[in-house]
């Protein structure tokens, strides 16, 4: 992880702060790896502890673990049926997977939803009201001015209410 933040940090600004949007997980491993020097303990186990153990996300992954037996990770159609498939890719095997690797529940993710909704309506959880408010100020993305980036979350405006907030 160090030589990918290394790396990452070595090459040019594709402009300056604040002026120029272009998504990168590259932001999400160098903080991973900031975590982890501070903490002296490995992000994934960081993530365990901090947000799956405090939420009771009981059926949650991250990284390498090891995913139960038989559990599919995805659906695909095939001829005019969707069925689920162990799905490999990228994600797997990423040095620094703080932009994503994990694995969860429909169950477990409402739990990281709610956390984040109870945020948005200012009330404190296991982060501060505060805190949730400001992973959810997006920024418009180039060329679209009805959808925002905010830290992984897509804000974009709703038929039903004022904006929706996704997490992918």
């Amino acid at each position: 992880r160090e030589n990918y933040v290394r790396h990452s940090l070595g090459r040019p600004a594709i402009g300056k702060a604040g002026e120029v949007y272009q998504y990168s997980n590259a932001g999400y491993a160098v903080l991973s790896h900031v975590a982890e020097k501070i903490t002296g303990r490995p992000y994934e186990e960081l993530v365990r502890d901090l947000i799956f153990k405090k939420l009771n996300m009981n059926h949650s992954f991250i990284g390498r673990d090891n995913l139960p037996q038989g559990t599919p990770s995805g659906h695909v159609r095939q001829g005019g049926h969707i069925s689920t498939m162990n799905i490999g890719g990228p994600l797997e095997v990423m040095m620094a997977g703080a932009g994503g690797g994990c694995y969860m529940t429909p169950e477990d993710l409402i739990k990281f939803a709610t956390e984040h909704l109870k945020g948005l309506q200012g009330r404190d959880g296991i982060l501060k009201a505060a805190t949730i408010k400001e992973l959810h100020e997006g920024i418009n993305e180039p060329g679209n001015d009805r959808f925002k980036y905010a830290c992984g979350w897509g804000i974009q405006e709703s038929p039903v209410t004022e904006e929706s907030h996704g997490h992918n």
